[in-house]
């Protein structure tokens, strides 16, 4: 297999991580005091109150850090050089039903933070078309399953009341829903297609490395552990950090992150074993802790870890071949420094756990690899 590596200059980038120390943040100033004052002289005075202000604004506001924000929505687009962010952003320049409802959208999550659960809500359908409407079905009904016309309409009300059960949470769906749409509309449909495109290569690496070498490894732990059959959705959002949903009888969905190049397929591979392995170190935690453990929320700060550390010793047993790889990935997920030495043992330190845990995640997994 052949790779191509470009090198190229990083003037954009560079210019955009450098606003962090020109608008005067702390941590910035810590390191880059002396370029900032340097560069920072150049400019007039309203430029550098207003790029202080934009901090400011964007900290308390509802975008988030500065700069780590602007290169993250800019980081589809070529910018090598400043004239280039420049012309992207003026590309990007797209005011949606998001931007303007952020502030009351992100504002239930605060106050409700179980609603973070309904991101399931789209693994039960197809399309989000399919979504879209199954959602206005339960709205147009106030979520009252007995106005249903037929029992297929009625499940589906079903589904939304459980996450969506008062009428606050239905506004702020209707609310959603539509932002959604406009958003799609606007821009997210023309970029999905085009990212779909950019990464073909990938997808078809990760197609063939399942089919051809990895459904096989993974079959009698998927067997086993209840999932004959299932689907792998690859998805533009997501990190290490996938998303599970067992659909029907010994049915599972995993989705998980979409590598952006062929060599790095095997990521796809590295969050489906994090994902699978809930089935086990669930199992190993609640043998391994107290009543006291789950009330005082001990047990949560555990699971984390246990799905990464999980999926390190599922690859040990099932494909060896990946485990290095996995342990690597999973140290620059959660921006762990490392460039060299043992990488199982630079994520156990990232990602702790007591003996009793990890040594029931091992069992667990012998037990389903074995067939009992």
């Amino acid at each position: 297999m052949l790779t191509r590596w470009d090198v190229t200059a990083s003037e954009g980038f560079d210019a955009i991580a450098f606003t962090g120390a020109l608008s005067g943040g702390d941590l910035y100033l810590e390191h880059y005091a002396k370029e900032a004052a340097e560069f920072g002289s150049h400019l007039p005075s309203a430029v550098r109150d207003d790029l202080v202000a934009l901090r400011k604004d964007a900290d308390t506001g509802d975008f988030g850090l500065l700069w780590p924000n602007l290169a993250t929505i800019l980081s589809g687009a070529e910018v090598p050089t400043l004239d280039s962010v420049v012309a992207a952003r003026k590309r990007a320049n797209v005011l949606s039903m998001i931007d303007v409802n952020r502030g009351t959208l992100s504002a239930r999550f605060v106050a409700f933070p179980n609603l973070v659960s309904a991101q399931f809500v789209p693994l039960y359908f197809g399309t989000w078309e399919e979504t879209r409407q199954s959602a206005e079905l339960f709205l147009r009904n106030n979520g009252n399953d007995r106005n249903a016309g037929d029992l297929h309409s009625q499940q589906i009300i079903q589904l939304f009341s459980g996450y969506f059960p008062t009428s606050a949470d239905r506004e702020w769906l209707r609310l959603f829903v539509q932002a959604v749409e406009d958003e799609r509309v606007k821009f997210f449909a023309s970029y999905w297609r085009a990212e779909q495109l950019r990464r073909s290569a990938a997808r078809a690496v990760v197609d063939s490395l399942w089919r051809t070498t990895y459904r096989q490894r993974f079959a009698r732990f998927l067997n086993n552990s209840g999932a004959d059959r299932g689907s792998l959705l690859l998805s533009l959002p997501l990190d290490g950090e996938g998303r599970t949903l067992d659909v029907g009888q010994r049915t599972r969905l995993v989705t998980v992150n979409f590598p952006d190049t062929p060599a790095n397929a095997r990521e796809a591979l590295y969050t489906f074993v994090h994902e699978i392995v809930s089935s086990v170190t669930t199992i190993a935690i609640d043998d391994n802790t107290s009543p006291a453990d789950k009330r005082n929320g001990t047990v949560d700060r555990y699971a984390s870890n246990a799905l990464v550390r999980g999926g390190a010793l599922m690859l040990q047993r099932a494909a060896p071949e990946l485990a290095d790889g996995y342990a690597r990935y999973y140290l620059r997920s959660a921006r762990v420094p490392f460039t060299s030495g043992d990488a199982m043992a630079a994520l156990a330190a990232a990602f702790p756990l007591p003996d009793a845990i990890r040594d029931g995640i091992q069992r667990q997994i012998e037990l389903v690899m074995g067939g009992i």
